[in-house]
């Protein structure tokens, strides 16, 4: 079978230009069998707060859950840029980061993590807490996926460069990912800072959910490609909005090929199509 977005997902919240440390997601009901769960965190500070996040299941993890890890992210603050090359990829199971300079020191960060579910459907939320409590704009957005792995494919993420930022230059926020696998579906989120007004998806790019603060201080917005991979393609998925402080990250969620062939197998510490990838016979 296909890899299927769970009907009534992303499940989506947004605080808007409101001070406090944490985001929580709307109460959720996920499926059946195992699912595999994507948590798109983006935001906008306009305040000087430092930008780490963490995510976690709102009273513990559920028995049937695994713990949020982050598997890709990006940031933007008043600190020193350590890469001054803004662009780069790594694989869905590194975890990696980069600071990017902004005169005035307002924080950005955009997050993905990951999760997966096998057991009895039950209802649960998310919460994303921030370390500082500075007034944000920022949403939370839950994927639940039915026929994907609990592996992860492509990831990576982009921001705007100190000259963008210095030149504010609008923002396009556009990320080229070359899927590893076909039938994948790559998620990402996107925030603009200093935008006004909804943001427009590019050619190969949905928009799920998107929001800002009514002004100029924030835009958020989380999507996913339009269709679904084919192995070796590129894809640059992205949106266009007025902001000039920006950023993108995305991961490419991948399709289980024997979901629907019989009984589930334990693909944990097997790389994908190689020679130990074999289905479980009903």
């Amino acid at each position: 079978m296909d890899i299927a977005l769970d009907a009534g997902f992303p499940k989506s919240t947004f605080k808007n230009n409101t001070t406090g440390a944490t985001i929580t997601s709307p109460s959720f009901t996920v499926g059946g069998d195992t699912r595999t769960l994507v948590c798109v965190y983006t935001e906008y500070t306009s305040g000087n707060d430092p930008w780490p996040v963490s995510c976690a299941w709102v009273g513990g993890t559920p028995a049937a859950a695994t713990a949020w890890v982050l598997r890709a992210w990006n940031a933007i603050d008043n600190g020193t840029d350590p890469n001054p090359n803004p662009t780069y990829s790594f694989t869905g199971d590194s975890t990696s980061g980069v600071d990017q300079e902004e005169t005035g020191g307002r924080h950005h960060t955009a997050r993905i993590w990951t999760s997966t579910w096998s057991g009895t459907p039950a209802s649960a939320s998310v919460v994303c807490t921030r370390t500082g409590t500075d007034n944000n704009t920022g949403s939370v957005n839950i994927y639940s996926f039915e026929g994907a792995l609990t592996t992860f494919g492509k990831a990576g993420q982009h921001h705007s460069s100190s000259l963008e930022i210095t030149n504010h230059t609008p923002g396009t926020i556009e990320l080229p990912i070359t899927a590893d696998a076909t039938g994948s579906v790559i998620v990402g989120g996107l925030y603009w800072g200093n935008a006004v007004g909804a943001a427009t998806a590019n050619g190969v790019t949905t928009i799920d959910y998107q929001n800002n603060d009514g002004g100029a201080e924030g835009v958020t917005a989380a999507f996913r490609l339009t269709g679904t991979t084919t192995a070796g393609t590129q894809y640059t998925v992205g949106a266009t909005d007025s902001g000039w402080s920006w950023g993108v990250v995305a991961i490419e969620v991948l399709r289980d090929p024997y979901v629907g062939y019989g009984t589930a197998y334990d693909h944990s510490g097997v790389k994908p199509y190689s020679s130990l990838w074999r289905p479980a016979r009903a």
